[in-house]
C-alpha cells in the first residue's frame, strides 16, 4: 500500500498525504450505525456534556466526518425544541470505522435549572449522522428549552478506543 505525499498547494490550500485505498472506503450510512447518547459527563458553568456515539454495526469498514444533526423529540418523534447548533472545534476529521468500532460527537446541553427557560423532558434525540438524510432516535431524557436553542454539537473528531 503506497502513500503519496503531495507538497504543493493549490489555490492556497495545502495538499495532504493521500492513501489510494482510503478513497475507496464508503461513507457510513445511517443504517450502518447504532446511535446512542452516553450520560452526562459533568457540568460546567450551566452546561452538561454528552457523547453521541456512532458504532459501525456492519461487517465492512466505513468513513464518517463532520457534524451530526441533532434535535430533541417526544415519544411520537415530533420536535420539542430547536435543533442543536454547531459548535466549532477545529477542522473536520475523517474517521475510518472498522466493524464494531465507535466514534462520537460531543453534545452540550444547557442546565435548564441554572439558565431558566420553558423546558420539557424529551423522549429522545433524533440524530442524523453527518451527510445523511435518514435519522435514528436515541433515548434522551435530559430537560431542554422549548422556545430557544439549548444544545450545541461538535463535529466528530476521532475514533473512540473501545
Amino acid at each position: 500500500m503506497a502513500t503519496v505525499a503531495l507538497g504543493a498547494t493549490l489555490f492556497g490550500v495545502a495538499a495532504a498525504a493521500v492513501r489510494p485505498d482510503a478513497a475507496r472506503i464508503a461513507s457510513c450510512s445511517t443504517s450502518d450505525l447504532a446511535i446512542s447518547v452516553n450520560g452526562a459527563n459533568g457540568g460546567t458553568a450551566g452546561s452538561y456534556y454528552f457523547h453521541i456515539d456512532f458504532k459501525n454495526i456492519t461487517r465492512r469498514t466505513c468513513r464518517i466526518a463532520g457534524f451530526p444533526g441533532v434535535s430533541a423529540v417526544n415519544a411520537r418523534g415530533r420536535l420539542v425544541s430547536f435543533p442543536a447548533g454547531r459548535e466549532a472545534n477545529g477542522p473536520a476529521t475523517v474517521v475510518t470505522l472498522r466493524p464494531g468500532r465507535h466514534t462520537s460527537a460531543l453534545l452540550r446541553a444547557i442546565d435548564t435549572g441554572v439558565i431558566p427557560c420553558a423546558s420539557t423532558r424529551p423522549a429522545g434525540l433524533r440524530v442524523y449522522p453527518p451527510n445523511q438524510k435518514a435519522s435514528k432516535v436515541a433515548p434522551f431524557h435530559y430537560p431542554v428549552c422549548t422556545r430557544k436553542s439549548s444544545m450545541t454539537v461538535r463535529a466528530i473528531k476521532t475514533e473512540r478506543g473501545y
